[in-house]
């Protein structure tokens, strides 16, 4: 049987979930115990043990990583591609100070 795991921060939450056939959701506060889809207070040892698959785990990036990651990190923020863009402007700038330059 194979399981995947994915730890993510608040931004990616929402992308995630709506990917996700589970979720497993972690308490700040109490960290004994996790939230497994809709079932409240499942034992963490319990669950970490139901999720392991031992030494032999492995993983294999694959373009569909590659995709998710750019549709996360890149394609949606626009502030990257407000920094991308100013520096395509300045460098122009820059090689335009060569013009007829000898």
């Amino acid at each position: 049987q194979k399981h995947n795991v994915v730890l993510v921060t608040n931004d990616h939450v929402t992308t995630l979930t709506t990917m996700a056939d589970n979720k497993i959701t972690v308490s700040a506060i109490d960290r004994s115990t996790v939230r497994i889809n809709d079932r409240e207070k499942v034992d963490r040892e319990k669950a970490i043990m139901a999720l392991s698959v031992g030494d032999a785990y492995s993983y294999q990036a694959t373009n569909a990583d590659l995709k998710f990651f750019y549709d996360v990190e890149i394609h949606s923020s626009s502030a990257l591609i407000g920094i991308a863009c100013f520096t395509i402007f300045c460098y122009s700038l820059f090689i335009a100070t060569f013009w007829d330059s000898e």
